[in-house]
């Protein structure tokens, strides 16, 4: 009989792996999207000017130069659209932050939360990427997309669904 215990034992172990990885692979995604919030909002307007500037002197630079707009002009108005950005991120890691802890806890629930919260930040750090944006916040969002998006699939593999299903029936 021990044996057979500790071979299930050995089993659920193995199947929770899957988890594991779904909650760890998300929480680092929702990480990324904290860290991109927290360096736009304390980088401020530093950290997107060159972007800015290289393409509104590619596009505009005309204008920027007859002086009809100002680039300070223009970057505070980029900084507004990146500044929501931000707060979107901030809210969105938090709570997939918080999320990736009640899977690792086999929250069957929190699955569909984090599907939810995945939607989001990859579809902020999907405009992100197509907008003008410097090379470290497109990269933050390239990896950021990666991580939810493997957080999504794995959590639904059937060795995830194996542990929900074990915790639903032990309760």
């Amino acid at each position: 009989m021990s044996s057979y215990v500790s071979a299930s034992a050995t089993a659920s172990k193995r199947r929770s792996s899957t988890l594991t990885v779904a909650a760890s692979i998300g929480g680092f995604g929702a990480l990324l999207g904290v860290v991109w919030g927290v360096l736009l909002l304390t980088g401020g307007k530093g950290l997107i000017r060159p972007a800015v500037e290289a393409y509104t002197n590619q596009n505009a630079g005309d204008l920027v130069k007859s002086g009809a707009i100002s680039m300070d002009d223009v970057v505070d108005t980029a900084y507004q659209s990146f500044q929501s950005r931000a707060e979107m991120f901030l809210v969105l890691g938090v709570l997939g932050l918080i999320t990736a802890f009640l899977i690792a806890k086999a929250m069957g629930w929190a699955r569909i939360v984090l599907c939810v919260l995945a939607l989001g930040i990859i579809g902020v750090a999907g405009v992100d990427l197509t907008d003008i944006s410097p090379g470290t916040l497109k990269a933050l969002d390239a990896v950021m997309m990666i991580c939810m998006l493997a957080a999504v699939v794995c959590q639904w593999l059937p060795g995830s669904n194996a542990v929900i299903r074990s915790r639903k029936a032990a309760r």
